[in-house]
């Protein structure tokens, strides 16, 4: 549809820290390795090559920007350095420098410092599991690491811990839909739950293992939270449930062939509960605390403004109503304007038809998308896009990536081609605005498109499109 090319997730980290710092260093523990990459922006290499003599190549001159040992003092010595590509869809070019220090035993500690004084912006990840979130390196500091248990592993004596980065649920509010999303580690399933799954945190989950445990796990998704809409109960429907893990671009899917040790696993789990209109409360009631879990992160999400909550043992409920938020703005029509349906076809009219048929891409009810496309469109078209509304559902089924919403088209060029009292073409041109949203990130998005739009007029007098002959852009069945 024309939406789809909004859907394809922008999944580099964002954080004010990721876009500022001239070097962004990514240290990923395992037990038998340390891998650090330093991510160094352009303008910032000179700096970096003043380090150490001149002759020294860029692997060289960046090796004193992070150096680590472990509590017996020993230095670690990188047995493989690198240069590597820069990463797609950075918003600044930076070189990438790569090491890989063996292990002889995992380390129970480890002490990291920058002498340089650059502060490169260190993120650690032990097992796909963040210790804390990305922080300056600009003074020694040592991390105490828990094998048995990733969760565990803390930096001592600094105010280093996951916030941003820590698993929590997101609600995501649009006008058709309310989405939850959320983080949630083995290791933190209520005791009574992981004994019913069999669970072994001393092993490793097989492919195998993994699939039967998202399958139990959709069987005891009631056990674990449940939503009031509107002071009603209301049934999700199980968009998503996937192992994750996290990484320096992100969270990203944790491939079927990759080895997952379980007390590092995590699942990605996305909830959808259909609404006919925007909900003015809601109540998320949370039951998912381990034995040694005390709070529960919420953050809500309706547009631009989000609202930070958590739940806790003693009050496990979250209440959200309107009143919360300070922007309410009024709720858009789904109905196309027939404002105008006696006259000429008017360019806010179109603009109107190709709204509503984005809205559709956000309706996972069969027969609600069809009737929202229906409002703009009349077969054959209406039939294919509606077929491609279901495949595009089945499609980002399939993967973690972030969930579109068109949120405004801006019609740019409205030229009358041929004109009569039932039938019309149009050559248009358009801006859909939309937002890309997952894992309480979003990211806009802006799709320029040209089209021959033909429209007819309805018995009642309303126009519908019923056919697109894309000139630019990407067209109905973009992939």
């Amino acid at each position: 549809m024309l939406l789809l090319a909004l859907l394809t997730p922008d999944l580099l980290a964002d954080s004010p820290l990721d876009r500022q710092s001239p070097i962004l260093a990514d240290l990923i523990l395992q037990p038998d390795s340390v891998e650090l990459t330093l991510r160094i922006r352009e303008r910032d290499l000179p700096a970096v090559r003043s380090l150490t003599p001149s002759d020294c190549d860029l692997t060289c001159a960046a090796r004193p920007l992070v150096l680590a040992s472990t509590s017996d003092g020993t230095t670690l010595t990188a047995a493989e350095a690198a240069m590597r590509e820069p990463a797609n869809g950075q918003a600044e070019h930076r070189v990438q420098v790569h090491y890989r220090f063996p292990l002889a035993t995992p380390p129970g500690q480890l002490e990291l410092s920058s002498p340089s004084g650059l502060a490169p912006a260190l993120l650690v990840l032990q097992g796909g599991v963040a210790i804390s979130d990305r922080a300056p390196l600009n003074g020694p500091v040592r991390l105490k690491l828990d094998w048995q248990q990733p969760w565990n592993s803390r930096f001592q004596g600094q105010d280093w811990a996951r916030r941003h980065l820590q698993p929590k649920s997101f609600l995501y509010l649009d006008p058709h839909e309310i989405r939850h999303e959320w983080l949630q580690p083995l290791a933190w399933l209520p005791a009574k739950l992981r004994h019913s799954l069999g669970l072994d945190t001393r092993k490793e989950l097989s492919p195998a293992q993994r699939e039967a445990l998202k399958t139990k796990l959709v069987e005891a998704l009631p056990t674990l939270q449940t939503l009031d809409i509107d002071g009603q109960p209301s049934a999700p429907w199980v968009d998503r449930i996937e192992f994750v893990r996290q990484s320096p671009a992100g969270i990203e899917p944790v491939p079927a062939d990759s080895v997952l040790a379980t007390n590092a696993a995590q699942l990605g789990i996305m909830l959808a509960y259909p609404v006919k209109h925007p909900p003015t409360s809601l109540r998320l009631h949370w039951q998912a605390f381990s034995p040694d879990q005390t709070t529960h992160a919420i953050q809500l999400i309706r547009g631009q403004e989000t609202l930070d909550a958590e739940v806790t043992r003693t009050h496990p409920a979250m209440d959200w109503s309107t009143e919360d938020m300070l922007d309410n703005p009024t709720t858009p029509s789904d109905q196309a304007s027939s404002s105008a349906a006696t006259g000429p076809l008017q360019a806010e009219e179109l603009a109107e038809l190709l709204l509503n048929a984005y809205r559709a891409f956000s309706l996972r009810g069969e027969e609600a998308a069809y009737d929202q496309l229906a409002i703009s469109l009349s077969s054959p078209l209406l039939d294919q896009v509606y077929l491609d509304q279901r495949l595009a559902l089945i499609r980002k089924s399939r993967g973690l990536g972030g969930d579109s919403r068109v949120q405004r088209v801006e019609l740019s060029q409205f030229k009358p081609v041929s004109t009569g009292q039932s039938e019309r073409r149009i050559d248009a041109s358009w801006v859909a605005h939309g937002q890309v949203s997952h894992w309480g990130h979003a990211h806009d998005r802006h799709t320029r498109y040209r089209a021959l739009v033909d429209l007819e007029r309805r018995a009642d007098g309303s126009w519908r499109i019923k056919n697109l002959d894309f000139i630019d852009g990407q067209g109905l069945d973009a992939t």
